[in-house]
């Protein structure tokens, strides 16, 4: 797993969803944006160190909502295929293999052209 930072996952969340990082951002109710806003809670509590309070200052909640929104989305995950889906998207890249240090290695090993 490579080092995951939140706004990363933010941005991530936000193409998968198909709406704005800012409106991700916003108190707004209207759906997807809730849903995006808790799988980002789901994901940047499996994905990074921070706290529940660093991540619900970055999407604008109350640090008690993060718990409540990861668990809601860790329940809800095996039922809703649609919500697993994409999930999947987002874990698959994180979950990819960080092969800058390999081109980084190659070149300067010379076996590696730009």
């Amino acid at each position: 797993m490579t080092e995951t930072n939140l706004q990363e996952i933010i941005s991530l969340v936000s193409d998968v969803y198909h709406v704005q990082q800012e409106h991700v951002l916003t108190k707004c109710r209207i759906q997807p944006l809730p849903e995006a806003r808790a799988v980002i809670c789901y994901i940047a509590s499996r994905y990074t160190n921070e706290t529940q309070e660093t991540i619900a200052k970055a999407i604008g909640m109350k640090r008690a909502n993060v718990s409540i929104q990861r668990d809601k989305i860790g329940d809800w995950r095996p039922t809703y295929s649609e919500l697993d889906d994409k999930i999947t998207r987002v874990e698959e890249y994180l979950d990819r293999p960080n092969l800058e240090p390999l081109f980084i290695m190659a070149a300067v090993l010379g076996g590696y052209e730009d």
